[in-house]
């Protein structure tokens, strides 16, 4: 029958079997003497217990379960005859093995036998009834499993539908193994998964089956964590087009670098105060936009739920005339941001000498100071004047 548990190396106890034997042999010494016996306790460790009279053994106190690992069994191979077990306390305790001692295992595929008992394993021994000096006859020694826990981490390699091995922080590289009834999910998911989806990079949090033991972790269910896609604010810094149709943008976020986000039919583009609906075609280079993921989005496809540009405060400016286009627009010198390019528009309006009028071809000339009131549909790539006062200038 193959090995059912094994695990890492025993801790050696420091008390050497000889002292036990020792301290037994002197327990029996002062048990003759005093009329006092040497027992184990429920740890494992040494006990005296007060001997009773003859006529009294029904009250004679005798040892109880033991717990620790075995450290050597003794014997013919695959019929142990006795085994040390070194307990919490590193104290070594001699427990001899006969063809009548039971051996289990909580959810063991089958009977077990003297031969399933291994140096490394986690053992609880039952003494006969009345042991009290080591070593003593154990009716039965139950194989503890150890509990195998859910492991969390990132997938480092995969072999096909056989295992996969994931970095975990708290134990290093764990081979995961799969069978046919391994289930993938991930939260979202367009459709059913396999192992097939499994890649690495991937994180994922994996469910050990009953059947895992501390060298053979099996899967029974690994779920693919869908990393949390944030919104991303910055400045637009360039368009990606399809047959002349804006279908993504270049966000600089300025810490984290750039973003491409792609646009979708449903994404939703607002400005405050904007004059109607706006399409991914309304943007600008060097505006300032949030834009919020849609649920579709993975860390290596942003997909814009929403864009919305953030409106730039546009200040005034002051400045002289240098050129004047119609009514179209004119170009104002500014001492400070040089030469800027003012739009009119139908609604644009002039004012000189506490007298407003709507803009014409010769309302401004060049080398007139002015002073521009920006539209609310201004951005700092396009001036559009609301107002535009001529100061009159003192002779």
């Amino acid at each position: 029958m193959n090995r059912i548990t094994r695990m890492k190396a025993v801790r050696r106890g420091t008390v050497a079997a000889a002292t036990i034997a020792a301290l037994v042999a002197s327990g029996a010494a002062i048990a003759g003497a005093s009329g006092t016996g040497a027992a184990i306790n429920a740890r494992g460790a040494l006990e005296l217990t007060h001997a009773h009279h003859a006529n009294h053994d029904h009250g004679h106190h005798g040892i109880r379960n033991i717990e620790g690992v075995i450290s050597s069994l003794t014997g013919p191979s695959g019929s142990p005859l006795s085994m040390v077990v070194t307990t919490r306390q590193n104290t070594l305790v001699t427990v001899d093995l006969s063809t009548s001692t039971a051996v289990t295992m909580e959810h063991a595929s089958g009977p077990l036998t003297l031969a399933n008992l291994a140096a490394g394993e986690r053992v609880s021994v039952t003494p006969v009834s009345g042991s009290s000096l080591a070593p003593f006859m154990a009716t039965s020694v139950k194989i503890q499993v150890p509990e195998i826990h859910h492991i969390e981490g990132v997938v480092f390699s995969v072999n096909g539908i056989l295992s996969m091995v994931v970095t975990t922080p708290d134990s290093g590289q764990v081979t995961v193994n799969f069978t046919p009834n391994t289930a993938v999910t991930m939260e979202g998911a367009s459709g059913p998964l396999t192992l097939t989806n499994l890649q690495a990079g991937e994180r994922v949090s994996v469910t050990p089956s009953s059947s895992s033991t501390p060298g053979d972790f099996v899967a029974a269910a690994i779920q693919i964590q869908v990393p949390e896609v944030h919104h991303v604010e910055g400045t637009i810094a360039s368009f990606g087009t399809t047959n002349s149709v804006v279908t993504s943008m270049v966000v600089n976020t300025g810490h984290s670098g750039t973003v491409t986000v792609d646009f979708a039919p449903t994404t939703v583009i607002t400005m405050e105060h904007a004059s109607g609906p706006m399409t991914p075609a309304n943007l600008v280079v060097g505006e300032r936009v949030n834009v919020t993921p849609s649920s579709t989005s993975t860390p290596g496809n942003f997909v814009a739920a929403s864009v919305r540009v953030q409106a730039t405060e546009i200040h005034p400016i002051e400045g002289v005339v240098y050129s004047v286009n119609g009514i179209t627009s004119m170009v104002v010198t500014n001492r400070d941001r040089g030469s800027i390019t003012v739009f009119f528009t139908p609604t644009t309006s002039v004012m000189m000498n506490h007298t407003s009028t709507l803009i014409t071809s010769t309302s401004v000339t060049k080398g007139e100071r002015v002073n521009v009131t920006p539209a609310s549909t201004s951005t700092p790539t396009s001036f559009v004047a609301a107002s535009v006062r001529i100061q009159v200038q003192d002779k």
